[in-house]
């Protein structure tokens, strides 16, 4: 007699396989998703700074420092030196 167990076993198996090909397939969609964002986010660092940001580094970058004006513009530290560096502003000075 042919074992039973044998077929629902694969069918089963076949039955999971499919999940798990859906549940990939949501992932690399939230994968993809999340990797737009996160483009869109570098982007923004990339854009130059405003005529209001050039001003107020202007004024406060030898006080204040790359750190806290980073974080109050939402860039990095490195572009706000960088900038500050191509303006000729120097930190503490």
């Amino acid at each position: 007699m042919p074992n039973i167990n044998r077929g629902r076993v694969a069918i089963e198996w076949y039955l999971d396989r499919e999940k798990r090909a859906e549940k990939k397939a949501a992932e690399n969609a939230a994968k993809s998703d999340q990797t737009k964002v996160l483009q869109r986010k570098s982007r923004k660092q990339l854009n130059e700074f405003t005529d209001r940001e050039k001003e107020v580094l202007k004024a406060s970058y030898s006080t204040l420092g790359p750190d806290i004006l980073a974080e109050r513009f939402g860039r990095t530290r490195a572009s706000v030196g960088t900038q500050a560096n191509s303006m000729g502003l120097r930190f503490g000075q």
